[in-house]
Formats: structure tokens, C-alpha cells, sequence
């Protein structure tokens, strides 16, 4: 079986590889998928994030969120491979942090792990159709989840991104639908 490096540099290079055009209408294919899904409907709380690099891109998907009234968070990712979510508004209010991925500002508010109707978005690398999932090697979503269970989650991704199968550990998340252009794979 190959490694979760093998699997992540050849994931990487395939995701490279779309066009920025592609990638636009890929990711909004993907968004449309998210917000028709009853649980995000239903949900008064976003945990989001900001795509980066060849990632989907999210800021329209997550200033929708805002305009619809739901209360958006995305992460701020620390040196230590530790996260915390802080308050989204606007790609206005965005600077570069950690790797220069796009973040809120610390000084708004901080989600508490306590709430309860949270929809979790989360990105990843690579994923196989038991939505086991490859991220980019920090361990920052299964450090954050391991003691957080938001009441739903998703991955998105590129068709691409797809494989046949993602090496799992006990303590790896695995999201409750990963979601892509072409397809949707749930429990």
C-alpha cells in the first residue's frame, strides 16, 4: 500500500494541474452541493476555512453563509499545528498567516468548542469513497476534533483528489460526506 506521502504528492500534483477556470467552476459546483445539503441548512453555525492555493475555493461560499445569516468561523492556524476558529465577515477583513493562508483577524470573536448546531467544512488533500482523509501532514483538523464533534461535517475536493485508498489511523477524523464536483460520499 502506499504512503500518505506517496498518496499526497501524487494528489498534489493532480490538483496542480487544473486550470484556474477549472477549478472556478469545479468549486462552485462543489459550494451549490454544500449549501443544498439539509444539514447546513439547518445549521446556525459555519466552521469554514479559505481555500488556498489549488484547494476549492470558498470566500463566495462563505460570505453567502454570512449574508444568510449564519454566524461564519474559519481557522487561524499556529506554528505549534494547533488551530482556533475566529469570526468571518468579509475577504475584506482577511490577512496572510500561517504559510501565508488567508485568515480572520484574532481580535474578533473566538468559536467555543460548546456550541452545538455547528456545521463543520473542512478541506483535505486526498480522500478514498470511506472518506478516510489525507490533509497536508500537521495533524491541525484531528488535533482540533479530538475533543470536538461539530453536529455535522464535510469535505469537499476535486474529483481528482479521489483514491482508491487513504491509510487510516484510529485518530484520524473522518467527515460525514466528502463532496466533490461529480460525486458524494456519505456514511
Amino acid at each position: 500500500m502506499e504512503t500518505k506521502a506517496d498518496i499526497r504528492k501524487q494528489i498534489l500534483a493532480a490538483r496542480n494541474r487544473l486550470t484556474a477556470e477549472e477549478r472556478r467552476t469545479k468549486s462552485y459546483l462543489i459550494t451549490e452541493k454544500t449549501a443544498a445539503l439539509r444539514a447546513y441548512k439547518e445549521t446556525e453555525i459555519l466552521l469554514g476555512f479559505i481555500g488556498y492555493g489549488s484547494e476549492t475555493e470558498t470566500l463566495s461560499f462563505l460570505e453567502k453563509a454570512v449574508k444568510e445569516g449564519k454566524k461564519v468561523f474559519c481557522p487561524v492556524a499556529y506554528n505549534d499545528n494547533t488551530m482556533e476558529f475566529f469570526s468571518f465577515h468579509s475577504k475584506e477583513e482577511l490577512t496572510a498567516g500561517y504559510k501565508n493562508i488567508l485568515e480572520p483577524s484574532q481580535n474578533g470573536e473566538k468559536f467555543i468548542k460548546t456550541e452545538k448546531n455547528v456545521f463543520l467544512l473542512m478541506p483535505g488533500v486526498a480522500f478514498d469513497k470511506d472518506r478516510n482523509r489525507i490533509g497536508y501532514g500537521k495533524g491541525f483538523y484531528d488535533r482540533y476534533l479530538a475533543d470536538f464533534s461539530p453536529a455535522y461535517s464535510a469535505a469537499i475536493c476535486f474529483s481528482c483528489q479521489i483514491t482508491e485508498k487513504v491509510p487510516a489511523q484510529e485518530y484520524d477524523f473522518v467527515p460525514d460526506i466528502v463532496i466533490t464536483e461529480e460525486n458524494q460520499y456519505s456514511r
